[in-house]
């Protein structure tokens, strides 16, 4: 049996009485290693077949930090509310700098109950707010956030803005990834024909 452990031709079955018999020449745990040689040739296996999981985890993770490096928010203001209103209108432009098209799906602000993405279509010579889930932005493109377009509808203040201050929302993307922004309260203004639309023109 020695001789067979030292020529590295290994027995198909050995009992501990033979190993206990046995003067080895060659140390137990190199006897081990070398019989679990299989094992050792499916973990390799199993790691050639997670290897494309794996990259998919990676593209995903690296999705991410391209959506932080490559979306511009501009332009972000808020309107302020007229007084004892529960909800007000959003304008930004979203500028898109990377080379695949991005989806923005969310908007969450703390001060704030609800934030929703609209828009506003005129059917039959009326205008109508559409809820949208999503706005694509294209690459090396934009979509800008207007009276009469996109615009984001913000619901229940957690208190009254005045003109001049500040507030941070937040932008969520279809990456996974988060972006957060400063927006301003602008002043209320007159109401026009091509905002009629947004709700009150808010």
């Amino acid at each position: 049996m020695s001789g067979l452990l030292e020529s590295g031709v290994l027995p198909q079955k050995i009992t501990w009485s033979e190993l206990n018999g046995m003067n080895l020449k060659v140390p137990l745990n190199k006897y081990r290693l070398l019989t679990n040689r299989r094992f050792f040739k499916q973990l390799l296996w199993v790691g050639h077949k997670l290897a494309p999981a794996m990259l998919v985890i990676l593209s995903l993770s690296m999705g991410g930090v391209w959506a932080a490096e490559s979306i511009a928010i501009l332009d972000l203001r808020i309107n302020e509310a007229p007084p004892g209103a529960s909800a007000t209108a959003g304008y930004l432009s979203l500028e898109n700098r990377g080379e695949t098209d991005i989806e923005l799906v969310e908007v969450t602000g703390t001060d704030f109950g609800k934030i929703e993405i609209h828009r506003t279509r005129i059917e039959d010579g009326v205008a109508r707010m559409l809820r949208q889930a999503k706005v694509t932005i294209p690459a090396t493109g934009g979509v800008e956030f207007k009276p009469g377009d996109y615009h984001l509808m913000i619901f229940r203040p957690a208190r009254t803005f005045q003109a001049g201050e500040e507030t941070v929302l937040e932008f969520h993307f279809s990456d996974g990834s988060t972006i957060p922004a400063t927006a301003s309260i602008t002043p209320i203004r007159p109401q026009s024909a091509k905002d009629s639309g947004d709700h009150g023109g808010h």
